[in-house]
């Protein structure tokens, strides 16, 4: 690797389709070592890894960027264009990332049926063949069995460039990242640390600032009503002081009244006024300086029934053809009402091959059960926000609160024309909870969402 480094001055961003930037005037750099890149779904991670590799172009300001970059997106639906030249050339790097993540020459013929883990691994290990000098790795772990995560926790641990990466995986970041940066828009801090060290950096932040504000708030209560009192007394001054409810002939009042101006006790009242407006001012300006983040109620309050049938499914043992040479077989299987069951196996197991066998044969009405794929293409994404803004306003309001409860504003995801995959997740577990199902099949469900609604979850 040659010569690299990453620097950014005085940023911005903001795509056409939105009315606000979601970065703005960011200045930093991104040094050896992995940073990761934090911040709820929607505020503009996988954009800020696409500015980082030189795929989008700022609005305004500078991106310094020597060496080649190489962006490693989120979603697999794809296969990469280098794939098929990875695969071919028996060079070190490439034997040595086909050997350590498991992967088949045959995958480049039929991508269209691995596994999201199998395909991640392929994505992964394409561009780490390429050798860049910055990688931006976005959610490397989705789909991942946990074998295959930890291989590649130690494929990226080795890797010696400028690394950034998205995740959602806690884990991942302590273990590689030396500095964060959290998105919030149009804000980015950065702090030096792993996640859990740099989590609690700017929560330290937020709490001293919202203490700080809350504190301006009080004085501006008090200043607002010693304010009041100095208006009122300043206000019974002027009154002793008039002349216009004076007779004429009574010289000595007006003598009197002209001998307390002239003393010029008549303006303590006013200038005591003015005084305490002036500090109320202040207050005023240095409480518009205190930015810090408003925090909502998150956690989910689920609300359910239960079927009164005693199978809500039963099907007879059988097999499927997960490819050319790969079958999957299963005994007698049936679901009770209060049944939990997981699904557990290596990725290209079958275990989504399975749920989507169980779904053809589900005799339910679909307004009483909820399912959560475990992808949805972009063109379904696209729709499924078209459709949620044609709903009724109070079943609109019930999926927003849901939203909002898995630690999203539901303002920026109407906003939005094409939602992120955390975002649409999101929006489908709404949906169908809303519904208040019987039955709930979700396939990866943590896959794509952030931090706080995954611990919602």
């Amino acid at each position: 690797m040659g010569k690299r480094s990453l620097l950014f001055q005085q940023m911005s961003f903001g795509y056409n389709s939105s009315t606000n930037n979601l970065i703005e005037c960011f200045s930093g750099d991104c040094s050896e070592g992995w940073t990761g890149i934090a911040g709820a779904n929607g505020t503009g991670k996988s954009t800020f890894l696409k500015l980082a590799t030189g795929l989008l172009i700022p609005t305004s300001g500078t991106i310094s960027i020597t060496g080649k970059a190489i962006y490693s997106r989120q979603r697999t639906d794809d296969m990469p264009a280098l794939f098929t030249e990875f695969l071919t050339t028996f060079n070190k790097t490439a034997c040595k990332l086909i050997g350590l993540l498991n992967i088949e020459p045959e995958w480049q013929y039929r991508w269209d049926t691995l596994s999201h883990g199998e395909r991640k691994r392929a994505q992964i290990a394409t561009a780490l063949f390429q050798e860049p000098d910055i990688l931006a790795v976005d959610e490397p772990t989705n789909h991942l069995d946990i074998e295959s995560k930890h291989q590649i926790m130690e494929i990226l641990d080795s890797f010696k460039g400028i690394g950034l990466l998205v995740s959602h995986d806690r884990d991942l970041l302590d273990h590689l990242c030396v500095k964060c940066i959290f998105i919030d828009p149009p804000e980015i801090s950065i702090f030096t640390g792993n996640y859990s060290q740099s989590y609690r950096q700017n929560q330290m932040i937020e709490k001293s600032l919202k203490n700080k504000y809350l504190k301006a708030k009080q004085t501006i209560k008090q200043l607002k009503s010693i304010e009041n009192k100095r208006r009122q007394d300043a206000s019974k001054s002027d009154n002793r002081i008039s002349k216009k409810n004076i007779s004429s002939k009574d010289h000595d009042a007006k003598n009197n009244i002209n001998l307390v101006k002239l003393s010029g006790k008549d303006g303590s009242a006013g200038k005591q006024l003015n005084q305490i407006s002036g500090r109320l001012m202040q207050a005023h300006n240095k409480i518009k300086d205190l930015k810090f983040k408003k925090t909502y109620k998150t956690g989910l309050n689920l609300a359910s029934k239960k079927s009164k049938r005693n199978l809500l499914f039963q099907l007879d043992k059988g097999r499927i053809n997960l490819s050319d040479d790969k079958i999957l077989q299963f005994d007698d299987l049936y679901i009770k009402p209060e049944d939990r069951i997981g699904l557990t196996g290596r990725n290209g197991y079958g275990k989504t091959s399975l749920l989507n066998h169980i779904l053809k044969q589900l005799k339910i009405d679909p307004t009483d059960y909820c399912y959560l794929p475990q992808e949805i293409n972009i063109a379904n994404a696209m729709l499924e926000i078209d459709k949620i803004k044609t709903l009724p306003g109070e079943i609109l309001g019930k999926i927003m609160i849901i939203i909002s409860r898995l630690g999203s504003r539901p303002e920026r995801i109407l906003e939005t024309k094409k939602p992120s995959p955390g975002e649409i997740r999101k929006i489908l577990l709404a949906k169908g909870l809303s519904m208040t199902p019987y039955l709930i099949i979700m396939d990866e469900p943590t896959t794509h969402l952030d931090l706080p609604s995954i611990e919602c979850l």
